[in-house]
Order: C-alpha cells, then sequence, then structure tokens
C-alpha cells in the first residue's frame, strides 16, 4: 500500500489531477486494495498488481473529462504477457454507468433486470409494457433484458440470450483482461451480465444523433472498448524462453506460427552451431494462448459487451 501511495502522490504532479481526483483515487485504492481475482485457477489480490501502471489506467477518464471514484468505477487487473506481471485497469460499475447517464445525458430511466426460469415474464409489444414476475425459487438464469427511458417519452428495449451473457463475460476476462477473472462471486457475475445488456442497448442509442448528448454515451462506452483493443495489442508479442534460442528451427517455424496468428514480427535469432539437434516437432506451448474475435463482435454492436 505505501508503494501506491507513493504512486498516487506521483501521479497529482504527473497528471496534474485535482484535489478532488487525488482524494477519490486514494479512496478507491484504499477500500479497493485487498479485491480478490482469479487467475490460472489461483487467486491473488490487487496487492499484486504493478502500482506504477495505475497511471495509464487513468489517463483515458482524464482525457475524458470523468471524475473516477470509489462508487461509480471498479479496480481491476489485466495479465502482461511479455512481462509476465500484473497492471491496472478501471472499469465502470453498473451503477455508475446508470448515474452518470442520467445525470448527464437525456436517459431518464435504466431498468435492467436477470430472468431466471422459475419466473414468469411476458412482454407485451403492442402497449410496449413488460410483465415480470420474480420467483423466490432458486433456477437458472434464461436471460436478461434492459429498458431505457429517454426524457421525451421514448423506451427501448433491448434482451440478452443466457449464451450471449456468458460468452459477454468471458469476453470481459480472457479478452478484455486477458485470462483475469474479477467476477469471482455470483453476484459479480450477474452485475457483470447486467452490465453487458445495458451496454447492448447503448450501443444502439449512441448511434442516434437525434438523442441529446448521444456523444457522452458514445464516450461511456469507448472507455470500455478501449480495454478490448489495449489487450489485443498486448497480445501481439509471445514471450520466447530462452531455451529456444539458437534452435535450429527458428526462424523459419516459429516465425511462420507468429505471422500467421498475429502478423508480422521480427525476432533476433543468432546462427545455431553444428552441435544443435534438429528437432521434429515444436514445442507451441511457450506461446500466450491467441484469442480469435468472437461472434458477438461483429459490426452491429461494436467489440465486446
Amino acid at each position: 500500500m505505501n508503494k501506491l501511495s507513493s504512486t498516487i502522490n506521483n501521479l497529482k504532479d504527473f497528471l496534474s489531477l485535482s484535489v478532488q481526483q487525488a482524494l477519490e483515487l486514494d479512496k478507491l485504492v484504499t477500500n479497493t486494495i485487498n479485491t480478490r481475482f482469479e487467475f490460472g485457477s489461483e487467486f491473488y489480490s490487487l496487492n499484486d498488481v504493478h502500482p506504477t501502471t495505475l497511471g495509464e489506467a487513468l489517463t483515458p477518464y482524464l482525457q475524458a473529462n470523468i471524475l473516477v471514484t470509489e462508487s461509480d468505477m471498479a479496480l481491476q487487473a489485466r495479465y502482461v504477457e511479455r512481462k509476465s506481471a500484473f497492471e491496472f485497469e478501471i472499469d465502470l460499475t453498473f451503477e455508475g454507468m446508470k448515474r452518470l447517464l442520467t445525470e448527464n445525458t437525456a436517459i431518464s430511466a435504466i431498468t435492467v433486470n436477470p430472468v431466471y426460469a422459475a419466473d414468469e415474464l411476458r412482454i407485451d409489444n403492442a402497449t410496449q409494457t413488460v410483465h415480470h414476475n420474480v420467483s423466490n425459487e432458486n433456477s437458472s438464469l434464461e436471460g436478461l433484458y434492459c429498458i431505457i427511458d429517454l426524457d421525451d417519452g421514448q423506451s427501448f428495449l433491448n434482451q440478452m440470450t443466457t449464451e450471449e451473457a456468458k460468452h459477454a463475460l468471458f469476453a470481459n476476462c480472457h479478452q478484455r483482461l486477458n485470462g483475469v477473472n474479477p467476477y469471482i462471486s455470483q453476484i459479480k457475475k450477474v452485475q457483470c451480465h447486467m452490465m453487458s445488456c445495458l451496454r447492448r442497448s447503448l450501443k444502439s442509442i449512441s448511434a442516434m444523433h437525434s438523442v441529446e448528448n448521444h456523444s457522452y454515451i458514445a464516450t461511456l462506452l469507448d472507455l470500455h472498448d478501449r480495454q478490448y483493443i489495449k489487450a489485443q495489442e498486448l497480445r501481439k508479442v509471445a514471450y520466447i524462453k530462452n531455451r529456444y534460442r539458437n534452435c535450429v528451427n527458428q526462424p523459419s517455424a516459429i516465425d511462420a506460427i507468429f505471422k500467421q496468428a498475429q502478423g508480422s514480427v521480427v525476432v533476433p535469432f543468432s546462427h545455431a552451431s553444428d552441435k544443435v539437434e534438429r528437432k521434429e516437432k515444436l514445442d507451441r506451448t511457450v506461446f500466450a494462448p491467441i484469442h480469435k474475435s468472437c461472434a458477438w463482435e461483429g459490426e452491429d454492436f461494436g467489440v465486446g459487451f
């Protein structure tokens, strides 16, 4: 914690933080630093994250002129393969997203509810009403729905299936955070599902330029989408162990794998000596996993939810 306190003090001058932002950032770090997350079937805490990466996670919010607070944001970790270390990431919470939208845009109300197998759900498209009776029985998740009301009286309804919600949670962990899973409780999983359903609805509304402050909605969405792009850039360089230096299969075989999966990569190799034995098969376990784009990341909804 001492290192993080020192980092925050340095960021005050380096990023010209306001007094309010410095206080809110210190509160966010202090109250969430012991938050646990899962990575590779093991559990870590935010104390294990490199402290100096906090400034990089904070910068996009400063550029968007959005105050980072404990009530609106969550401090998370992302794994960086080439450094074999964790770095900080900041993401909006569900309640934080709702508050910012209702206070700064033409959105007057947001309703997002999960629907379970024992619930009764009926959507009347003629009257644009949703009848949802929540059951007290424990049952599996069937899907989610989101209703967004605008100040001018318009309402938008969007739905998400269970499979889509699970895909979105997988994308948040494995594509946005490079294998880090911060959703280790059922409550956090449901919050992630609800946030994904909300983002899907917002992507449609942000494209409507007639909606007041639609650019602010797009900014909040871009802050999240930017994290997918950043993680993808971090995965472009894979870590190679030194024991593969001087292997006669380099650079031809390994470089071909790089170019096929991640584009042209230049890796300096020394010439093999006569004593080096040729190997019939190349052990590819040294490479970081390549995550393919999923179906829900199409042109309709952008990169992930």
